[in-house]
């Protein structure tokens, strides 16, 4: 038998040290490994460490307390005196008590002697032999039991030996008196301490039963263990899920129904059978779980065994006979071998099976155990030797009988054959397994090692090498196999034990072996740490490469069940295997993958490969090999013409792109592969490069039909994504309330025109409208966020100034106190000095953190003074702040930024959280100083926001009359239903970011002033435009008309206004009007210089202006003068439009021109109904300012239309004079009319 040696290795415990640093070194400049590779090296180098100082530890324990090993001493034979099969063999005191049957033949008699032989060991001689002992004056001799002997052969003929055992004090030989074993009749003699035998009786069957088979329990499965799915199975423990439904018997590690696979599986006898059919039992034993299945209909059960450390089950049907535990939880041993919780293991095939377990045997030191197993049916023993220190059995020992002598010496017979004989032959073996009484005699030991004792170190020796053993195991595994998270945490457990439980470990004696056990703790910590990581890379690199195995056995299922019809199928398939080999090369690059599997995938693939590509020029060199492309081409050529969408088109073009590309396979295939006949080779290319024009062509039509019909299917869906666009825009101008959060919507919305303009990028037209969004939604913001700025900064003007008011008044009342308390009262409930803190808290939020340091630092510095003075005055106190000298500091950590604000009455720059101020100096700011308080551009302090919207939708449907949109807006006026005008209102609004309409605010106030002015514009048609800006128009007319040089281009400019009215109307095109309005104002301002006539005393200063009075008089006259455009030619002059007061006023100056016998033709009229009526602020006749009619005059001027009037003796009178009293009548006339109004 194999010995246990001590190592050879006699390096101290300082050399191991020396090299497991150097190696820890050398792994820690390995740059290829990653952190859990070198912590397994680590941890592989601690566990070599502590292997190495153990041997040495060991070596030290057996110099010091020695080791009996297992070693045969003598062969020798005992003699019987008639042929005989041997049967057992136990020791009585020093007396061999041989047990055996012999078959007398004629005999009628069985003697004593013919069952019993006695023998003594004799070894005075040297030699080891057996001496017989006579049989008188022994235990055998007594009268009782000769009778009953004699009793038994005579009562049973075919009674039999078969069992010899000392047990408890006790001698038992049992005969067997039936036909089954069981059916026994046993004699017993008492064994007293003094070495006397007595016998006892014949009825001691139950003192020779043997122990339990198995020592723990089987636990049987419930229903409440069933988990019930698409795959039931077991629950044991929560770790095993077992099954045996489907056809095998499956055992998993993962509660998961919807899957039938895992770790184990075997095949079940019948497959028809439920998850309540089978019989399943199981027990754990350390970390073991052993398992008994019985499926349905089957005669027999099966044993598995799980070891958790390595996720493995093993069948073992060995351990359903018998089966104990190892000690220290080391594992199991059965007839057939041995299993340890790491999962090593150790099965003898050639053992017998029909064992049961026996007797256990520990060695006095405590570093082996014998088990013993006997079968009872052919009188055999097995002993198995177990080392608690190498944790492995020795060859096991087999014999028909055997004897233990105090001193360790076991007595071994073994029949040669079955045939009776007179010589046994036997072996005398020295083992460690002495008796506790021989063991005690021996003197104890002092020493370190013997204070401990042996059986302790053995312990502590065992768990040291089966520390050692575990971490070598986990160091052993590959990357594509690592151990699982168990093996760590076991190490890490297992290392704890051994500090916990062995004191002595870190002693200098065992070579402070401690510490590197609490170094390799924290290894195999850090390694648990990162083992999380790994396991999930390895996971996930077995269930790629399950997919991979999968997808290519799918692959090539089809491939070799594919019906090649065209050149496209091969292709297909070179390419998808192709694309799997790619595959496979990139999962090589993998960590934790299984590299030798993945090249044997590839060489399959390359094969396959190899064979489809020589079966395409096969099928290639066929004459209608290319027939079904031709037809395929002839059939989208005849579609193309007839697709209306892009989505009928789409799979047309992905088919010829599809069938291209079949062609490039096919020619880059041709070109890898050797075709003997060039000829083939030619003709297989030109039909090839035929259909190559083919395709080309009905793409290059397929590419235009599609850009044709994207182009009309793409503009709703611009515009629709605009207008969701306007609708995001106008929610965030309202979200918008800070600069940081223009900045933020700011980029939202950016980044949603990036997105437009990545899905319509194939537009040009909509790439420039996105572009021209991009900079209005850019400047509206920017322009938002300066506004913003400029509010923010103006408020904490006005709060620093109203803080530093309130910080003005404080020392004079300050004075005023005379006590510490008063100031302190004064400080803390002050209405004033409260609102001075929450002025500094608002500047706070507002971001001038500079501001309010700088007011909460003079307010500090007030109060500090104060108590100063009182101190001086009262007495010293101490405040409760940091102060370097007299001067506080504080840090500005607000972003700097530069803005324009009002101070002092003038403009001036402003770095925001500064004091820094500086005017600005330009006349041309100066010049806007009314627009100074302006935010906005669409609200000043005389128009409403809304007012100026509804301005600009009349303007803009004005000017495209001629589309329709005049006519639309009034119709959208006068209906009773208000939505379409809120609609057409919000949408005009929705574009104009920048002039800050607010949703549900000012579109609501613009609507309901759209319909009521809308109606009243269109009734009231040019009189729309002001009396003054009439007036004007038709002085400068009639100055055109009457002066004979200009009547050309009077008649002209008619000409002209109704052609560009004729073409607003029809084509909707006002550019035209518009450049005659710019002629007119130009021409209008220049008469009126000439003329030297003013009308500036006439305006409101401060809505009106003559730059305004010209425009206006301009279009009213283009617009007066264009209405008989595209109609029938008038018989008569233009009638020239009039208010019913302008006709008044006209009655009444005709009427006081008669009464005064002033002559005035019929010419006059009209003129007197524009000039006085329709423009009572301006006109060329005048009233004086008594009111009276008496000095009306009428004079010819430079006018035209003075010349009707024919009074002489206004003659005398100056042009300017005469148009100065003719205004001033005309002005106390309005205000004689206004006040009529209001009376009215």
């Amino acid at each position: 038998m194999p010995e246990h040696a001590a190592p050879s290795n006699t390096q101290s415990s300082t050399s191991s040290n020396a090299s497991v640093d150097e190696s820890n070194q050398q792994v820690a400049a390995g740059e290829h490994s990653g952190s859990f590779d070198l912590l397994r090296q680590r941890l592989n180098n601690q566990g070599k460490l502590i292997s190495d100082k153990a041997a040495l530890l060991n070596s030290a324990r057996l110099e010091e307390f020695g080791r009996d090993e297992m070693s045969l001493l003598a062969r020798t034979r005992a003699r019987t005196e008639n042929n005989c099969v041997s049967r057992d063999l136990v020791l009585v005191g020093d007396i061999l008590v041989l047990g055996y049957n012999v078959f007398i033949g004629l005999r009628q008699e069985t003697r004593v002697e013919d069952v019993f032989a006695l023998y003594r060991l004799d070894n005075s001689s040297g030699q080891h032999e057996l001496e017989p002992v006579k049989l008188e004056d022994t235990f055998l001799s007594d009268t009782r039991f000769l009778n009953e002997f004699r009793e038994l052969y005579s009562y049973y003929k075919n009674a039999q030996l078969v069992q010899l055992r000392v047990h408890l004090g006790k001698l038992l030989a049992a005969f067997k008196i039936g036909e089954r074993m069981s059916d026994i009749r046993v004699f017993r003699w008492q064994i007293k301490d003094d070495g006397t035998v007595s016998y006892i009786d014949n009825r001691g069957e139950r003192d020779i039963a043997l122990p339990p088979a198995h020592d723990f329990e089987w636990l049987s499965a419930t229903r409440e263990q069933h988990v019930i799915g698409k795959h039931s199975h077991v629950n044991i423990l929560d770790t095993l899920f077992v099954e045996s439904i489907g056809g095998d018997l499956t055992v998993k590690i993962e509660n998961n129904t919807d899957t039938g696979l895992g770790i184990y599986a075997e095949p079940a006898e019948d497959a028809n059978q439920s998850l309540n059919d089978a019989e399943i039992a199981y027990a754990a034993v350390g970390e073991l779980i052993l398992l008994r299945v019985k499926p349905y209909r089957e005669t027999q059960s099966r044993y598995l065994v799980y070891v958790r450390r390595t996720q493995q089950v093993l069948r073992v049907d060995a351990i359903g006979r018998s089966c104990v535990q190892l000690p220290e939880d080391h594992g199991i041993v059965f007839p057939g071998g041995y299993i340890l919780q790491s999962g090593e293991h150790r099965l003898f095939s050639d053992l017998p099976t029909d064992l049961q377990f026996k007797r256990r045997v520990l060695s006095p030191n405590g570093e082996d155990v014998l088990y013993v197993f006997y079968g009872v049916e052919p009188g055999i023993y097995v002993l198995l030797t177990y080392n608690l220190i190498n944790k492995s059995l020795e060859q096991p020992l087999l014999a028909q009988g055997y004897a233990r002598y105090g001193d360790g010496r076991m007595m071994l017979f073994t029949a040669e054959s079955d045939e009776p004989t007179r010589n046994h032959a036997m072996q005398l073996w020295q083992t460690p397994f002495l008796s506790e009484d021989h063991a005690a005699r021996q003197a104890p030991r002092q020493s370190f090692f013997g204070k401990i004792g042996n059986r302790e170190l053995v312990r502590g020796l065992s768990e040291l090498y089966s520390l050692a053993k575990s971490v070598r195991e986990q160091d052993g595994s590959s990357n594509a196999k690592l151990p699982s998270r168990f093996v760590y945490e076991a190490i890490a457990k297992q290392a704890r034990h051994l500090i916990d439980a062995y004191y002595w470990l870190s002693a200098e004696q065992a070579r402070e072996i401690g510490k590197d056990v609490q170094s390799l703790i924290e290894v195999a910590r850090a390694t648990l740490d990162e083992f999380d990581k790994v396991a999930a890379i390895q996971s996930q690199a077995r269930k790629t490469l399950q997919q991979t195995e999968f997808a290519q056995k799918q692959l090539l299922t089809e491939t070799a069940s594919r019906l090649w019809h065209a050149p496209g199928d091969f292709i297909t398939a070179l390419d998808q295997i192709r694309l799997l080999r790619g595959q496979l090369t990139g999962l090589k690059e993998q960590r934790y993958m299984d590299v030798a599997r993945l090249h044997a995938l590839d060489d399959e693939l390359a094969t396959e490969e190899k064979r489809v590509a020589e079966r395409t020029v096969q099928f290639l060199s066929r004459d209608d090999a290319f027939v079904k492309i031709h037809e395929e081409v002839a059939k989208f050529s005849s579609q193309l013409g007839s697709l209306q969408t892009t989505a009928e088109l789409a799979p047309v073009y992905e088919a010829l792109d599809k069938h291209a590309h079949n062609l490039d396979g096919l020619t880059e295939l041709l070109g890898t592969l050797a075709v003997g006949d060039a000829s083939l080779r030619t003709r297989i290319l030109d039909t090839i490069s035929g259909i190559y024009a083919e395709l080309n062509k009905l793409r290059a039509e397929a590419r235009l039909r599609r850009k044709q019909l994207s182009q009309g299917e793409s503009a709703a869906e611009f515009a629709a994504q605009l207008k969701l666009f306007a609708q995001s825009v106008d929610s965030a101008l309202e979200q918008a309330a800070t600069p940081e959060r223009c900045d933020e919507l700011l980029t939202r919305l950016l980044a949603q025109l990036e997105e437009l303009e990545g899905r319509f990028a194939e537009q040009d037209e909509y790439l420039t409208e996105i572009a021209h969004k991009r900079e209005s939604v850019y400047e509206t913001f920017e322009g938002k966020k300066q506004i913003l700025n400029d509010a923010r900064s103006r408020r904490a003007q006005a709060i620093m100034e109203a803080a530093r008011r309130i910080l003005a008044g404080i020392p004079k009342r300050l004075t005023q106190f005379q006590e510490q308390a008063q100031m302190e009262a004064y400080f803390a409930s002050d209405s004033l000095l409260n609102k001075l803190r929450a002025s500094i808290e608002e500047l706070r939020k507002l971001g001038n953190q500079v501001a309010a340091d700088d007011l909460a630092g003079q307010l500090k510095s007030i109060r500090e003074q104060a108590q100063r003075s009182l101190r001086d005055r009262s007495e010293l106190v101490t405040g409760n702040t940091i102060r370097l000298g007299r001067h506080a500091f504080t840090v500005n950590q607000q972003l700097l930024d530069l803005t324009i604000i009002a101070r002092q009455d003038k403009l001036s720059y402003h770095i925001s959280g500064t004091d820094y101020f500086c005017a600005v100096e330009d006349a041309r700011i100066e010049a806007l100083r009314p627009y100074w308080g302006l935010e906005i551009l669409s609200e000043s302090p005389q128009v409403y926001r809304a007012e100026y919207l509804a301005y600009q939708i009349m303007e803009s449907s004005r000017a495209e009359a001629g589309n329709g949109k005049w006519q639309e807006l009034l119709e959208a006026a006068v209906q009773t239903d208000t939505a379409i005008l809120d609609t057409l209102v919000r949408r005009f609004a929705a574009a104009r970011f920048q002039e800050g309409y607010q949703k549900g605010v000012h579109d609501q106030d613009a609507s309901a002033i759209l319909r009521n002015l809308v109606p009243m514009v269109e009734n009231a048609g040019l009189l729309r435009y002001k009396p003054l800006a009439r007036a004007v128009a038709v002085l400068y007319w009639q100055h055109l008309s009457i002066t004979p040089s200009l009547q050309v281009a009077a008649q002209t400019l008619k000409h002209q206004a109704e052609q560009a009215e004729l073409m607003s109307k029809q084509f909707g095109n006002g550019r035209l009007l518009r450049q005659l309005a710019v002629e007119q104002q130009q021409a209008l301002q220049k008469y009126l210089q000439q003329q030297h006539l003013d009308f500036s005393h006439c305006m409101e200063a401060d809505t009106e202006s003559m730059s305004m009075l010209m425009e206006e008089a301009a279009s009213y006259l283009l617009d007066e003068l264009g209405q008989d455009a595209g109609g029938v030619k008038r018989a008569t002059a233009h009638e020239w439009i009039c208010s019913r007061a302008a006709n008044d006023i006209m009655q009444g100056i005709l009427q006081h021109l008669t009464r005064n016998a002033i002559p005035c033709r019929g010419k006059s009229k009209p003129w007197l109904c524009m000039h006085a009526g329709n423009s009572p602020v301006n006109g060329c006749m005048a009233i004086s300012r008594t009111s009276n009619w008496t000095r009306i005059s009428c004079q010819k001027l430079a006018l035209p239309c003075c010349v009707t009037c024919r009074a002489a003796y206004i003659q005398q009178i100056c042009r300017r004079r005469l148009a100065v009293c003719w205004v001033n009548m005309c002005l106390s006339l309005r205000q004689q009319m206004r006040k009529t109004r209001a009376r009215s």
